[in-house]
This record gives C-alpha cells, structure tokens and sequence, in this order.
C-alpha cells in the first residue's frame, strides 16, 4: 500500500469515528435515560421497613433520683474519761455485736474512779464465792435468810462496781454492726467525748434522696424502689420508709429515706447511689416498642402492614410507659405487625412495603 492509499484510508476512518459520534450524541438527545428516583422506587416495589408485634409483658412507671447510703444505724463511740489506751481490740471490716468491747483502756489510775481495777475484780470474786458458800449452808439449815441475804446484797454491790468499772475500762458498741472506722491506736491518750470508732449497721441500708417539690407527691411510704451504683451491675430492691412533711428551707427540697437489704456489703456508707422508685406499675399487659409510635397533633398512631404487603395508619391510646416499652390500651392486636423503622419514608396510605427484619 503507497503512502497515498494509508492517508486516504485514514481520513475514511477518521470521518466514520466522527460520524459514529455524531450519531450516538443524536440518539442520545432524542432517547434520554431515565433515572427513577428513591421514591419512584419505593412506589413500586415497597418502602423498607422492620417490623415488631405487640408483647405481653409487665411495665413500671419510675422516677429516677440520686443519693447517699448510710447504715440505718450508725454510731461514733466516744471515750466517757480521759485515759490512755491500752489496747485496741478491733479491726476496721470486722462484725461486732450490742455489747462488745471496742477498745481497753489503761487499768491503773483511772480517772475520775475511785475503785482500782484489780482490786475491784478480787473484791467481786471474794464476793461471788462467799455467796456460793452461804448458799450451800443456807440449804442445809447452818445459817438464817439474814445472813444469805447481807452475803446477796455484798455480792451485789461488787458486781455493780465491776461491771462500773469495766465500763469504763472497756469502751463498748452501742450497737451491732460493722466497724468502719478507728480513730485512736494503741498508746493514744483519749479524753472524755473523744471519738473512738465508728460502728454501721451495714446488713441494712438507709439512702437518702432529695426530692424537689414537683415530684414529692408521686413519692409514698412503702413504693418499691430500684438501687444500682456505679461499676457495679446488680440491682437491690429496697422500699420507701420515709417521706419528709416539709422541704429543706435551704434547698427546697424534701427528703426521701429508702430502706434496701444489703447482704453482701457491697453498698457502703457514704457512697453515691441511684435509686429508681416505681411510682406506677401493670402486670400482663399489652406493650409496644416506643419508637413506633407516632404523635401528630395531639393524636397517636402507627403504622401496620397488612398480610398482601400494604401499609396503612391505625390511631391508637396509650397507657403507662418505661423506657422502652409503651402500653396500648385500644387500636392494635396481638396479630399486627407494626412498622419500628422506616415510617419516614412512607408517602401515603396503601402503599406497598418491603419488610427486612
């Protein structure tokens, strides 16, 4: 092929490109394509949607406050003299009981006591063994009631002087409980009113809340009540116990003590606490998931999608509500199946839907 045949053939070939072009830009603006919108879509083969049916189940209204524990019964041991002590006989976490010795202080020199330990103790020993002798002669006729009751009455006296002075020697718990604090250690001087240890009754636990005047008169002795704390998952139910009669002049609000078992310790005293009193509750119940309901104007609706696929509203009335869930006192049936998500994209009535669950 010369040189001239190749740039012949060449411009053939250019123009039937161009022409090509030409014609296919013509097509294009005589045929334009066209693109259905998100709509259109949905028109014809249905509006996404996931659905749910309604349960049966149980729902509480509650209201939700924070506060503090403490023991529902609490008490700081105070020292009754000025003395040293000796000796402390408890440890912080131990249980201790009504009674019990706390801490022991010096025995010698006490204080505002005339009577000495020692001799106190000896005196009441001579005492209880003289009364056991007498007793035993008494039995056998060898002395008159007379002389058992003087022995009775000595015996007497040096047990209340015993018992004085290991009062004083001993400081005691005033109540059963737990030892939370320890103020003082071995060798500390105390004097009279100091504080020694502090005894919680941890079994039981006392939180109190502070109430603002709006809600106080839902709040009623002996409503259940729900308490969670921070980083721990369990839940303790316990019960409103009290509900103060006047607000806090200072703060306005009314204080609210709720009464929770505590068996394993976990709430401890001073710590910050949420508490979820049920205010209203229903058993067996007909309930909904709350996103599907729809408020317009006042009115509540949702919408249902029927056994051929077709989407329709239906005007309902509720009931009492938690956090999720909904009561439907008329509107619905067990058998509906009721749009959750997706409701936004519906444009009318009939409309065809396309379930995902």
């Amino acid at each position: 092929m010369t040189s001239k045949t190749k740039v012949i053939s060449g411009a053939f070939l250019t123009i039937a490109v161009v022409a090509a072009i030409l014609s296919y830009r013509i097509y294009e603006k005589s045929n334009p394509v066209v693109y259905k919108t998100n709509e259109t879509l949905q028109l014809e083969f249905g509006v996404p949607v996931k659905v749910v049916k309604l349960e049966r189940g149980e729902l509480a209204l509650t209201e939700k406050f924070t506060g503090t524990a403490e023991g529902i019964s609490e008490a700081v041991v105070v020292a009754d003299l000025t003395q040293k002590i000796a000796n402390v006989l408890v440890k912080i976490g131990k249980t201790v009981i009504k009674g019990e010795a706390l801490v022991e202080l010096q025995k010698k020199s006490i204080s505002n006591m005339s009577l000495k330990y020692e001799q106190t103790v000896m005196a009441y020993n001579d005492a209880r063994l003289d009364l056991e002798r007498m007793k035993n002669l008494y039995d056998t006729g060898a002395i008159p009631k007379q002389t058992l009751e003087k022995i009775q009455l000595k015996y007497d006296m040096s047990k209340s002087n015993l018992d004085a002075i290991n009062d004083a020697v001993f400081i005691k718990s005033p109540i059963s409980g737990t030892v939370t604090e320890i103020f003082v250690k071995e060798g500390n001087n105390v004097r009279t009113g100091m504080p020694v240890t502090k005894i919680v009754q941890t079994d039981r636990m006392q939180i109190k809340l502070n109430v603002n005047e709006t809600e106080i008169s839902k709040i009623n002795v002996g409503q259940k009540c729900i308490i969670s704390m921070h980083g721990d998952e369990a839940e303790y139910e316990g019960y409103v116990n009290e509900v103060s009669l006047s607000a806090n002049p200072m703060t306005r609000n009314f204080e609210v003590k709720v009464i929770v078992d505590n068996p394993n310790n976990k709430i401890r005293s001073g710590m910050f606490v949420s508490a979820k009193i049920i205010i209203d509750q229903k058993v067996d119940v007909l309930m909904l998931e709350k996103e599907a309901v729809i408020n317009q104007d006042g009115d509540q609706f949702v919408w249902i999608v029927s056994i051929d696929s077709l989407l329709s509203k239906k005007n309902i009335i509720t009931g009492l509500s938690d956090e999720k869930y909904v009561e439907i006192i008329s509107g619905l049936e067990q058998s509906h199946m009721i749009v959750l998500e997706g409701y936004n994209n519906i444009q009318k009535e009939n409309q065809k839907a396309s379930i995902i669950n």
